[in-house]
């Protein structure tokens, strides 16, 4: 019965965590990967993470983005 329930559960999500992470990637310039010494390039890079959790069931959901 309980699995019946988290399954056709409509799901309210409430968020419980978020966590934002940014730092700066090197990364290859493309058509350099065979070169001699390749050309770098520093890229900044924003990633957030979210977990949420339903009321009803518990069920949990991780997004990153």
């Amino acid at each position: 019965m309980k699995l019946l329930t988290k399954l056709l559960c409509l799901h309210k999500w409430n968020v419980h965590n978020k966590v934002e992470r940014k730092w700066i990637a090197t990364k290859l310039v493309k058509n350099t990967e065979n070169w001699y010494k390749p050309m770098l390039t520093e890229v900044p890079v924003n990633e957030i993470t979210e977990v949420f959790i339903c009321e009803h069931c518990g069920k949990i959901e991780i997004i990153k983005y």
